[in-house]
């Protein structure tokens, strides 16, 4: 009779580690679209009503959580099933491999989504501390992630193991990529526009343009009454100079327009909604615009930006209707930022169709690539060529009623050039004298004087352009760079006797600064032109906001809104 020969046993695994790791591992996948939806139950919210994110939302966002809790779900079955005594090694090496697995996925998945929602912060990580440490976190995960990567396959492999092990991996990550690349093709064959802007006298003229991923109808209809009865139209000028790279970009500007005068436009199969606009005034006429600046769109909607634009639709619902829309700079995260810029467009088209959207350039729009450094914004929007060479429609300036508003363009803030200072000083002198104007504004992005934490003063613009302010009597300027609010009354030493208010308008979306809490106050000496400066900060707040500027003849009116509605700051400049 043969003797039966005893199993062979060999050495398992301790079930208990592994039961533990399956049990946490588990509960963590189960809570991650829980949390992810608390985070992004806003921008979920917003995305669901633009046909551009429904998929998003209503296909990826619910595959994602179910994979998560499927997961999830098979981890926690692992954690309290009973293991069995076992003669190999292989079923509980498996169960190492899966929750190795697991961890390889969760890292992979985390560092992904850490990076493509805070790109454009980590940029700025040498003015935001504290991102530096968001660096460090999204090492940490790629580390733990190349770690159970590791651990997958220093074990016995079973076909049992490496399909679990790729179905986790192939689960949680390929959705990660499967949402970055939606993201980043959502809006490959989007549109841009159309958009409003002035090219030409502000009181006659009109400038429309509009871009397409492929050939699009040239021709503008307007008319007089919304009912387009009877039209005009003209044939827009396709401009490959000015388009986005693949698209085609067309601009029509409508002239012999009576000033003060509503008006209605269409784009026949482009944009075939009546939309209506108005002409700026001949004549001294009580006015209100928006200022704002670094809205910054990133390669996600900025839901800070879209609530600050609702709310401007809500007042100009409400009858305060801008005549124009200033933003001081920043508008996308790169010059060359296609996706940034779609959303950009997108987010300012409600207002933007129907207001003309004037933009006073920052260093995000700069373009250091291209010969002609000078005018390298990535705008589709068209702006007086009323600069001196190279900076036209850099910079450029325009009278609206009976204020004259100057916008310098990155880098012409500094007047980085004799000819721009030059113009500067001709425009101020010309606003100066003339009858018609009473109130001078100006725009642009960097500011001379802040409270910023973790900004200096720029002594390049305070060198080059703050006495000219001085010396001919402007009234405001509207600025952006430093992500928050401050207004600051300067005055200067020499025999200008007239203050100068600064106002930082820098909520518009991208992260915010802090400002110290004695902000700026005291005084400045500054190198090239021997000024000096006295002034304080009048009122300071890290938040998202907008300037609401209403202009009744000697009186201007400023009002600060905090992103929700309440008033930050609100004060008034009679003559």
């Amino acid at each position: 009779m043969n003797e039966r020969t005893p199993p062979t046993t060999r050495t398992k695994l301790n079930p208990v580690p592994l039961r533990v790791f399956s049990l946490v591992t588990g509960i963590i996948f189960a809570l991650i679209p829980v949390a992810l939806l608390v985070v992004f139950h806003e921008d979920l919210a917003d995305w669901a009503q633009d046909r551009n994110y429904q998929a998003l939302v209503y296909t990826l966002v619910p595959a994602i959580a179910g994979g998560f809790g499927l997961l999830a779900a098979y981890l926690l079955y692992l954690s309290f099933r009973k293991l069995r005594p076992v003669r190999r090694r292989d079923e509980n090496s498996k169960l190492f491999r899966v929750c190795s697995a697991a961890g390889v996925a969760a890292a992979a998945t985390l560092a992904f989504l850490l990076v493509t929602n805070f790109l454009d912060d980590l940029a700025d990580v040498g003015s935001d501390e504290y991102w530096i440490y968001g660096s460090v976190v999204i090492a940490a995960f790629s580390l733990v992630g190349a770690y159970h990567g590791f651990c997958i396959f220093r074990k016995k492999k079973t076909r049992r193991a490496v399909i679990y092990s790729a179905f986790s991996i192939f689960l949680m990550v390929g959705a990660s990529v499967t949402v970055g690349l939606y993201q980043m093709l959502s809006y490959a064959s989007e549109n841009r526009g159309p958009y409003l802007s002035w090219s030409d006298d502000p009181t006659t003229t009109m400038t429309v343009a509009w871009e397409s991923p492929q050939p699009a109808p040239k021709t503008l209809q307007w008319a007089d009454a919304a009912s387009f009865s009877s039209y005009n139209q003209i044939v827009a000028t396709e401009r490959d100079d000015r388009a986005t790279t693949g698209r085609y970009h067309y601009n029509a500007t409508i002239t012999g327009l009576l000033p003060n005068t509503p008006y209605y436009y269409r784009v026949p199969g482009f944009h075939d909604q009546v939309t209506p606009f108005k002409t700026a005034p001949s004549s001294t006429v009580p006015f209100t615009f928006f200022a704002y600046g670094d809205s910054r769109e990133a390669s996600l909607i900025n839901s800070e930006h879209v609530g600050l634009l609702s709310q401007m639709s809500a007042l100009a619902s409400q009858g305060s209707m801008p005549a124009f829309i200033l933003n001081t700079g920043d508008l996308a995260t790169d010059w060359d930022d296609v996706q940034s810029w779609d959303i950009h467009f997108q987010t300012i088209k409600p207002l933007a169709q129907s207001v003309p959207y004037v933009v006073a350039t920052g260093n995000h729009e700069w373009n250091e690539a291209v010969p002609d450094r000078d005018n390298a914004h990535t705008l589709i929007h068209e702006f007086p060529s009323t600069g001196p060479g190279q900076i036209n429609e850099t910079s450029f300036a325009f009278q609206f009623s009976n204020a004259y508003i100057i916008c310098l363009g990155y880098p012409h803030d500094g007047t980085s050039s004799r000819s721009a200072r030059a113009w500067l000083e001709g425009q101020l002198a010309y606003a100066n004298a003339s009858s018609s104007i009473d109130w001078v504004f100006l725009a642009w992005h960097r500011p001379p004087f802040t409270g910023t934490t973790s900004r200096d003063d720029n002594n390049g613009v305070k060198n080059n352009t703050a006495d000219l302010l001085h010396k001919y009597d402007a009234d405001l300027v509207f600025l952006g760079h430093d992500h928050n609010y401050q207004r600051i009354n300067i005055t200067h030493s020499s025999n200008y006797t007239n203050d100068v208010t600064y106002i930082i308008t820098g909520g518009g979306g991208a992260p915010l600064y802090d400002v110290a809490s004695a902000s700026w106050d005291g005084t400045d000496a500054t190198g090239q032109y021997g000024e000096k400066y006295f002034g304080a900060t009048v009122v300071a707040k890290s938040t998202y906001e907008f300037l609401e500027v209403a202009v009744d003849g000697l009186t201007a009116t400023f009002t600060s809104y905090e992103l929700g509605g309440a008033i930050i700051d609100q004060f008034s400049i009679t003559k």
